[in-house]
């Protein structure tokens, strides 16, 4: 391990900054990707304590703007450096958070399934020809509601005669036509 870790940290640049944190640390992926293996930070710590990024002295000044402000971090690559720096470990923390949450969701939906399953364990849910009694018994129940307020409403209002048209059916009378008394089978005879 000792040995793979040695070639790969010498194959590391020092003026990429893909092959490094911004501690100057080195990357754990391109680590990982350059050895052919997974490497962890624990791995590249017991081993190299302390190894980090090379900084060059002989490297060109940053250009900067003729009038820089002190109070402006853009004014600096420092400053940018900075500024990306508090960037990440925002993103960090709320990648971390949503994580949290993420887990936490998840949880919270096995938590539900399992509280489902228990309710139709004890109560199990109706079959379709259950389902079809009840909704026609509750049907039922309403037009039965409704027909005996009509009822009562007639009570109160006194209207104990009978409806228009049984009274025409009852006529003896009509307009050429009376009510069959009897049904005929219209067999030959009759």
């Amino acid at each position: 391990m000792q040995e793979t870790l040695k070639s790969t940290l010498s194959l590391l640049d020092h003026g990429n900054d893909a092959h490094w944190t911004i501690d100057g640390l080195p990357a754990v992926e391109v680590v990982s990707a350059i050895a052919d293996e997974p490497i962890t930070r624990a791995q590249i710590e017991e081993h190299y304590p302390g190894y980090v990024r090379k900084v060059e002295d002989d490297a060109p000044a940053p250009i900067q703007s003729e009038d820089p402000t002190p109070d402006d971090p853009k004014a600096t690559e420092k400053g940018f450096a900075a500024l990306i720096a508090t960037k990440k470990e925002e993103v960090n923390a709320v990648t971390c958070e949503v994580d949290t949450l993420q887990k936490k969701r998840l949880a919270m939906i096995q938590e539900l399934d399992e509280l489902a399953s228990e309710r139709n364990t004890k109560f199990p849910p109706l079959s379709q020809a259950e389902a079809y009694k009840v909704i026609t018994d509750r049907a039922f129940e309403s037009r039965k509601r409704k027909a005996d307020q009509a009822i009562e409403v007639a009570r109160i209002l006194g209207a104990n005669q009978p409806a228009p048209i049984d009274a025409a059916m009852r006529r003896s009378k009509g307009f050429g036509f009376a009510r069959p008394k009897t049904l005929t089978t219209g067999g030959p005879n009759g």
